[in-house]
């Protein structure tokens, strides 16, 4: 709550202008995460894949074919709903990979399905969405991105912990 005009750290200088203000570490670690994510071309290209993955199968229809599909393919295991990416909470980014990544033959079948629907829409994005889901490089690239956030997610939950203390 750094607002130059109204936030915690104008307050509080407002009150002592010596007061230091420090960066919350779990928010300096978001930003370099984003950095990292904004600069690569490929990573970038990764997560719009995700997001329009996750925004095509958001529909009722969509979704119920994607729990059917996990159903038939992992039966011991939980069914999950595909998770909307927040630009300002990189946590969800981790959340919606793992479930991409968990439920990929879940993932991959449905989007074959729906290339052969008598809907026309919805055809036509599956079919758009499919080649860049099932290729190598958006799965190297997911179990990286796993990998990454594996580290960072962690990471981040324990800096905003109400128990940490630096002093």
């Amino acid at each position: 709550m750094q607002g130059e005009y109204q936030g915690l750290r104008s307050h509080i200088q407002s009150q002592n202008p010596r007061a230091v203000y420090i960066w919350c570490f779990a928010h300096i670690l978001n930003l370099v995460v984003v950095d990292v994510c904004e600069s690569n071309v490929d990573i970038k290209i990764f997560i719009s894949n995700i997001q329009a993955l996750t925004t095509f199968m958001s529909a009722r229809k969509r979704t119920a074919d994607f729990v059917k599909a996990q159903l038939s393919l992992y039966p011991n295991m939980r069914v999950q709903r595909m998770k909307n990416l927040s630009t300002t909470r990189w946590t969800s980014h981790d959340r919606a990979i793992n479930v991409v990544f968990f439920k990929y033959l879940a993932v991959i079948e449905t989007l074959e399905n729906l290339t052969k629907s008598p809907d026309t829409s919805t055809a036509c994005q599956a079919k758009g969405l499919y080649p860049n889901i099932a290729s190598f490089k958006f799965i190297a690239i997911m179990i990286l991105m796993k990998k990454i956030f594996d580290i960072t997610t962690p990471l981040s939950n324990y800096l905003q912990s109400s128990t940490l203390d630096f002093v």
